[in-house]
């Protein structure tokens, strides 16, 4: 079933391979609150899920986007190499993302071809690969990022395999930051991120967070479907997550 997160604050990155957990909270207005704590029970991040399902979007436009994109240069390329520098993607035998498109503030990313597996709503990969493009949409950001999330709504498998991550502002409530949009071949939505804000993460001497933006993203999206299935006021789910 769709399900909707807001208020999303990730304040530290997990270095992985680590054992993560969700502390849920049911709130008196049916929602639920999380925190994903860490080893040490450092809280990594923390947000709301919503009571009601979010409702679904209207289709996106590829062929209008595309069109805005026309001419333009595949990007792609220099966004590997972007990417691996960063230590974000271990050489191009790891390439997660396509063809990268850029026009008026729009971002255009096409993704490999990834079908849904086990019991994700959405790849894992799929997921890691949109969060490649949020990073590459704030330019010079280092590799170790935290963020601010002000939706997250996870709205369902989709009936095609997701084939596309388009970026743009964020337009509401006049705030920073981007809204990204992961849909398949007929612009049907099954992930968007709105109001998304990626900040410099403060360094911590203890270990290298080179690789934690794309390994994070499967556990942000894990966490709505755990707090839906809450049924006391307060309920711990383990969670496994390894690189």
């Amino acid at each position: 079933a769709p399900l909707g997160l807001r208020a999303l604050a990730w304040s530290d990155a997990v270095v992985l391979p680590a054992e993560v957990h969700v502390s849920l909270f049911v709130e008196s207005d049916g929602g639920v609150s999380f925190e994903v704590h860490g080893p040490g029970d450092r809280v990594h991040l923390q947000g709301l899920a919503d009571a009601a399902p979010p409702p679904v979007p209207p289709a996106l436009d590829l062929a209008a986007l595309q069109q805005r994109c026309a001419g333009g240069d595949d990007f792609g390329p220099a966004c590997d190499e972007r990417l691996v520098s960063a230590g974000l993607m271990a050489g191009a035998g790891a390439r997660a993302l396509g063809a990268v498109y850029r026009a008026d503030g729009l971002l255009l990313v096409r993704l490999p071809d990834a079908r849904p597996v086990d019991d994700w709503q959405l790849p894992p990969a799929m997921l890691a690969a949109a969060w490649q493009a949020a990073w590459l949409a704030h330019d010079g950001l280092p590799a170790a990022v935290t963020a601010d999330i002000a939706r997250v709504e996870c709205l369902g498998p989709l009936q095609q395999p997701p084939a596309w991550v388009v970026v743009t502002p964020h337009a509401a409530d006049g705030a920073a930051g981007h809204d990204l949009q992961v849909c398949d071949e007929q612009g049907r939505v099954g992930l968007r991120l709105l109001g998304l804000r990626l900040r410099a993460a403060t360094p911590r001497p203890e270990a290298s967070l080179g690789a934690e933006v794309s390994d994070m993203a499967p556990d942000v999206a894990a966490a709505p479907a755990a707090a839906a299935s809450a049924g006391a006021s307060v309920d711990v789910t383990a969670l496994s997550a390894e690189a």
